[in-house]
């Protein structure tokens, strides 16, 4: 994450997980996410703005 602090990603078919200490932290929803990329060791994720 954004403090260095290691995180695992999980995908599945209702969208991304986030999982820090094994313990879910975030869900992104497929319809949500606008864009995936990465550069080097950063993973980003855009979403839709929250309504």
């Amino acid at each position: 994450d954004s403090e260095g602090v290691d995180i695992m990603l999980g995908v599945c078919a209702n969208g991304l997980l986030i999982y820090k200490d094994r313990l879910r932290i975030n869900r992104f929803a497929w319809p949500k996410i606008l864009k995936i990329s990465y550069k080097r060791s950063n993973f980003y994720i855009k979403i839709r703005p929250g309504e």
